[in-house]
């Protein structure tokens, strides 16, 4: 049997009696012509163990972050005793005295009532404070009728809403406590409600953008001071305490406080930071650091502590700290911004705590199946909770509250504070702190030599730098382009750890 030509050959197969010279010609035109080669740059294209380099320097550090983890987790396990536990907190309160804060000294907090709305079973005041001078803070008071007696009371700090605590979900929250005999003040966070702070009137709105990218632009000028923004929202709240102790209607030991997602964030700093906290809410917010590394990431500027991991303090040392004091975390398990996982694990090691300090059953962990939210159930549990560790009888089932216009919530004559008061922002007093600290560089750059020296130390500290290894050797090479004088070579350098730079060599 004859074997067919292969393709391609057929033509030469046909004419092979033809002279050379036109055999030749035959093939030469049979053949596919020869292009220009293209040119593929791409260092890492279609390789296995780099498939994201979009995604490397994030593994990198998130595998750096691990060895800080394990670091505490170590740490942690050592803990056995009573006595272990109290020189961990104290540990953890000087760190986050110096993470979070400094604050500044208490001044006078000039509180005014620019109004007062009766309504049924409870008055609303609305009123403003001074956390620190010219730094204003809106709010308004939730106060019901009890004849007389001295109330709890709790601080409401809210989530991420533009419209801060004037948002529907809110007012269902905390008009239940005020039905509960609970007085309530809500406040506004920086960058919401009437607290915006880079407020433009021309478009009756914020220049910067919506509540998150407000924290997160200003928070980018207090980093640089190495300050965390959340000294700001934390400052606020404790200063609402000092507010609630002055008045008649309170008991001054029966103090709460709660709030929900970037609220939580607050509750959580703020029951840390503050030892008149009796009872501590946060919602939606206090998971364990490694997990939320691990799947979602960086959190909003608020919440970042400056160094904080070197210095082995995570999220779940904000309840450690407050042990035994009684806390109850909120959870969904479908939560979009948080990981669920972690918050299960952070409770389980903040368990360990309260169980060394003798008081396990003051702390508790209810989730639910949904979103990111507050549903009804987890509603109640926050009811019922309040109500046992703040001493107030009765029913703890949710009732259903007249949710109440915005407007009717708007404290100021113009919607804002800046457009009320000439106020600070946390622009202007971090530029005053800024000042200070550029003020002490010139000092120190009059002795050149010493002030270089700790230059080069700082910035190394500042940035986490490590020292490369000679391991240049380890180059990995992918290929070569010859170009007319040159050429271009591809090479994958090791940059520490799992973390490689592509690079281009031209020769």
């Amino acid at each position: 049997m004859r074997t067919p030509p292969r393709e391609g050959t057929q033509a030469i197969a046909v004419h092979r009696h033809l002279p050379a010279s036109w055999l030749l010609s035959l093939i030469l035109l049979s053949a596919p012509p020869v292009l220009a080669q293209e040119e593929d740059l791409n260092v890492f294209w279609k390789w296995t163990r780099w498939s994201n380099p979009g995604g490397l320097l994030i593994t990198h550090y998130i595998e750096q972050a691990d060895g800080l983890y394990d670091l505490r987790d170590r740490e942690i396990a050592g803990l056995k005793t009573k006595g272990d536990w109290l020189k961990r907190q104290g540990r953890v309160k000087t760190a986050l005295s110096e993470i979070v804060g400094p604050f500044p000294d208490k001044t006078p907090l000039n509180p005014r009532v620019l109004d007062v709305v009766q309504k049924d079973g409870y008055r609303i005041e609305k009123l403003l404070y001074e956390s620190m001078p010219g730094f204003f803070v809106t709010g308004c008071l939730f106060i019901p009728e009890t004849g007389g007696r001295k109330s709890p009371a709790i601080l409401n700090v809210i989530g991420h809403n533009q419209e801060a605590f004037r948002n529907e979900l809110y007012q269902i929250v905390y008009l239940n406590l005020v039905k509960k005999g609970f007085v309530v003040l809500a406040i506004d966070p920086i960058g919401q409600g009437e607290k915006v702070q880079y407020y433009d009137p021309k478009i009756g709105f914020s220049s910067i953008g919506y509540t998150v990218i407000e924290h997160c632009y200003f928070g980018n000028q207090c980093f640089l001071a190495g300050v965390s923004p959340g000294r700001y929202f934390a400052w606020d709240g404790i200063r609402g305490i000092d507010y609630l102790q002055t008045r008649a209607e309170v008991d001054p030991d029966r103090i709460g406080v709660t709030g929900f997602s970037g609220g939580g964030t607050v509750t959580s700093f703020i029951g840390a930071l503050d030892e008149r906290v009796k009872v501590a809410v946060p919602c939606s917010w206090s998971t364990a650091s490694r997990r939320q590394t691990e799947t979602k990431g960086a959190q909003d500027a608020e919440s970042i502590f400056v160094r904080g991991l070197a210095e082995g303090i995570t999220f779940e040392d904000l309840i450690e700290v407050r042990a035994p004091k009684p806390t109850l975390m909120t959870f969904t398990s479908r939560d979009e911004y948080l990981s669920i996982q972690g918050a299960r694990e952070a409770y389980q090691e903040i368990r360990k705590a309260y169980r060394a300090l003798g008081r396990e059953e003051n702390v508790a962990f209810v989730e639910d199946d949904d979103k990111h939210w507050m549903t009804p159930s987890i509603r109640s549990a926050i009811y019922a909770f309040f109500m046992k560790h703040l001493g107030v009888s009765g029913n703890p089932a949710e009732e259903k509250v007249a949710i109440l216009p915005q407007e009717e919530l708007k404290v100021t004559p113009t919607g804002q504070i800046s457009t009320f008061l000439q106020a600070e922002s946390v622009f202007t007093i971090n530029r005053k702190e800024a000042e200070k600290l550029l003020e002490k560089l010139e000092t120190s750059r009059k002795n050149v030599a010493l002030h270089l020296d700790q230059v080069r130390n700082r910035a190394k500290k500042l940035s986490g730098y490590v020292a490369p290894g000679n391991d240049a050797a380890a180059a990995f090479f992918n290929g070569r382009y010859q170009r007319d004088g040159y050429s271009v070579g591809k090479y994958a350098v090791p940059g520490g750890g799992n973390y490689v730079i592509p690079l281009l060599l031209f020769v």
